[in-house]
């Protein structure tokens, strides 16, 4: 009976230093990962704060633009008309649903197959 319980004893030693060493892992790999960042180093340069002091002159000069009405985009020579109608579109949402188209446009010819 001697054996058994020599035994037994052995099986709670080896567990119990088993349960604590799984123990001591889980929280060395816990600590590890609460230590190092995850943040990629472009998404922490993108979160970085905003500097306070704005070119108000350059704001102003924003405000200042000068926009064309559709009576003088049509007298407007081809060129500058080209010109304003990339910039413009550059500058429109994608969505152009709502929007009313800015020049002719030419709509698909139905063909006879459906």
């Amino acid at each position: 009976m001697a054996k058994k319980r020599g035994l037994n004893r052995d099986l709670v030693i080896v567990a119990s230093l088993s349960v604590i060493t799984i123990a001591l892992w889980i929280g060395i790999t816990v600590y590890q990962s609460l230590k190092t960042s995850t943040i990629p180093k472009v998404l922490q340069e993108q979160l970085r704060p905003l500097r306070s002091d704005f070119d108000t002159q350059v704001l102003n000069n924003l405000n200042l633009r000068r926009r064309l009405s559709a009576g003088e985009l049509e007298n407007l020579p081809p060129r500058v008309l080209t010109l304003v109608e990339e910039t413009t579109s550059t500058q429109q949402p994608t969505s152009t649903a709502s929007a009313e188209p800015s020049g002719p446009e030419s709509s698909p010819e139905p063909t006879g197959e459906q």
